[in-house]
């Protein structure tokens, strides 16, 4: 099946490169104990590596924007994917015992070119502001049925609610500030965890890209309560990893986790 696959690649694939000559792929690092995810700013359609001690899984049935790669001790090969807007990414793959590095974040000009011969034309990001905005309201004014909670000195941080969209997830949070000092808030982060066990040599935690804050405080007063809204780029979330979120204070102690 696997040869198949590179065959049928290697027949019907046209691509068109795009200033590919002089310049140098990017190398992967992998080795067996950690996983290695590559995130793609469009969902995976096709992949393939060039050896089978390298090997890159991701999901063919639904489509999703990342991919794990492992490999064992194994002269160097490569790894080609292609994503549903049609663009091709290439990179060269090696084994090393320690990795630097376990999660890349693809951009879509690192692509060597796009199936078909098709010309890029250059894509400009628009942030759909209205779309975040109705969706940040929305989310503060339904009704909240999670409403998990965790409390410590004086400060409550809860997570009210998450709404999936076509491509983001939007999270409802709340601080309660019953202390006599004022919370500075430094970081809300939402994570993906991987594993069961942080001794897990498989355990890894992955950041979610933000790409929206409706009404995100920079300071809760004593005694006040807010609520916010965070937009994060959506991935899709296998069946042991789990989400995780982080309020953390800003120059001071008050760190919660749910």
């Amino acid at each position: 099946m696997r040869m198949y696959i590179i065959s049928a690649m290697a027949v019907n694939l046209f691509i068109s490169i795009m200033g590919l000559h002089g310049q140098e792929l990017q190398i992967i690092a992998v080795n067996e104990q950690k996983k290695v995810v590559m995130f793609f700013p469009s969902p995976i359609r096709q992949a393939t590596t060039g050896s089978e001690d390298f090997h890159f899984s991701y999901n063919e049935q639904i489509p999703q924007y990342f991919g794990i790669l492992q490999g064992r001790k194994a002269p160097e090969s490569n790894l080609l994917v292609i994503t549903h807007d049609g663009r091709v990414y290439s990179y060269l793959l090696k084994y090393q015992e320690e990795l630097s590095q376990t999660n890349y974040f693809v951009t879509d000009t690192t692509a060597i070119g796009k199936e078909g011969g098709a010309a890029f034309k250059e894509r400009v990001p628009v942030i759909d502001s209205v779309h975040y905005e109705k969706a940040g309201a929305y989310v503060l004014q339904k009704v909240h049925t999670l409403n998990k909670t965790k409390k410590e000195s004086g400060i409550a941080f809860t997570v009210l609610d998450i709404l999936y969209a076509e491509r983001e997830m939007f999270v409802a949070f709340e601080i309660e500030n019953k202390s006599k000092d004022s919370y500075e808030v430094g970081s809300v982060n939402t994570i993906i965890e991987h594993g069961k066990d942080r001794a897990e040599r498989s355990f890894q935690e992955l950041p979610l890209e933000e790409v929206y804050h409706y009404h995100t405080p920079k300071v809760v007063l004593p005694q006040t309560t807010q609520r916010f809204v965070i937009g994060y780029r959506k991935i899709g979330i296998g069946g042991k990893a789990r989400l995780r979120f982080y309020l953390r204070e800003k120059n001071g102690y008050r760190n919660l986790k749910i």
